[in-house]
């Protein structure tokens, strides 16, 4: 008997870097596959610990923000301390950032702010469900003043999913029940349905090459569909990803890694364009015990299985440099910082003692 086989993909674009991002479910497993396409290679895999004291910095007028973390968590950052693109902690929840040229932040009110990558954080380190993060939105939001225009797409180990936009100002949530077809890309939903059927590519239209970035729609949804049950899930979403990924002469920026979730086994599956070679983290090996040092792992990393003491110390020296070269080098943030508010990263980004 064939195997029952559910969906959830996600498809996002940076009009000239679209990242691509996937949610694979079969029978009581579920995996999350996502390219980050973009022209910054360069990051970090943080070990976020449990008990940590968090500022979130936010450009004025907006506030400076503090929670403490209750969950401990691996995510993948260019942009430093606190500040990811995209994680999982250790009860299962998964969070991606996606790019939306149509999103408008709610304006300030009495709830707590923060930045768009922050909010990431603040969910990977206070939820551990979808339902968490859903309701956390009565005392969070994303900064007005946040630079980059994203929703959020969430799943957690029980297989409960969202979609968090921000449209007109106001929070939108929409849970898989509201996109049977189970798709989402940089377009709205009802406008890459539009698309796909105005323009279908055919039975296995992946097999041929890509000629608008808005076929990645479909083209995944059919790979997905045509998996074979004796395909190994992790090394198809890897296949999947491979499919939908960009170089530099297809006109936009270039894949800079693939990652891939497995959030039944706790595990993270990943690739470099530089290091091509797929490497995991357990994150059963790892205790998320608060200390005094930050810890990371540089994301070029050629280890095939990162294990706890693959990580070192990130001082603030490293991420002072490290930040002010990223910065400088996004389109997102390049020459729209001043030096007093990186300071106020920084500054953020330095340890703070133990909530225990």
């Amino acid at each position: 008997m064939k195997k029952v086989l559910m969906i959830i993909l996600v498809l996002i674009s940076f009009e000239t870097y679209p990242c691509t991002s996937f949610i694979l479910r079969e029978n009581n497993s579920l995996y999350l596959g996502k390219n980050f396409d973009y022209p910054i290679g360069s990051g970090f895999i943080f070990i976020n610990q449990r008990d940590d004291i968090k500022t979130g910095v936010c450009l004025p007028p907006e506030k400076p923000s503090q929670w403490v973390s209750k969950y401990g968590s691996i995510s993948f950052n260019v942009y430093g301390k606190d500040l990811p693109m995209s994680g999982m902690n250790e009860k299962g929840l998964v969070i991606e950032t996606l790019w939306q040229d149509e999103t408008v932040y709610p304006l300030p009110d009495e709830r707590m702010a923060l930045p768009e990558l922050g909010w990431v954080q603040y969910m990977l380190d206070r939820c551990s469900t979808v339902d968490e993060v859903m309701n956390s939105d009565k005392q969070i939001r994303v900064a007005n003043t946040s630079m980059a225009k994203v929703h959020f797409m969430i799943l957690d180990s029980f297989g409960k999913s969202a979609i968090v936009e921000f449209i007109e100002g106001k929070t939108v949530i929409t849970t898989r029940d509201d996109f049977p077809i189970e798709v989402l890309e940089n377009q709205t939903y009802q406008q890459s349905i539009d698309y796909m059927q105005k323009y279908a590519l055919g039975e296995k239209g992946y097999e041929h090459p890509m000629k608008d970035v808005r076929e990645r729609f479909e083209m995944v949804q059919q790979m997905i569909r045509d998996k074979n049950n004796n395909d190994n899930p992790i090394d198809y979403s890897f296949n999947v990803l491979k499919t939908v990924s960009f170089t530099a002469d297809k006109g936009y920026y270039p894949t800079q890694w693939s990652v891939v979730y497995d959030l039944k086994n706790r595990k993270i599956c990943f690739r470099t364009k530089d290091l091509t070679t797929i490497k995991s983290i357990d994150l059963n090996q790892f205790e998320f015990i608060c200390t005094e040092n930050i810890v990371v792992s540089n994301l070029q990393v050629e280890s095939g299985k990162l294990q706890p003491k693959d990580f070192h110390n990130y001082n603030l020296e490293e991420a002072k440099l490290h930040l002010r070269t990223v910065y400088e080098e996004a389109p997102v943030t390049k020459g729209k910082l001043s030096d007093e508010f990186l300071e106020q990263i920084l500054n953020a980004t330095n340890k703070k003692p133990c909530n225990n």
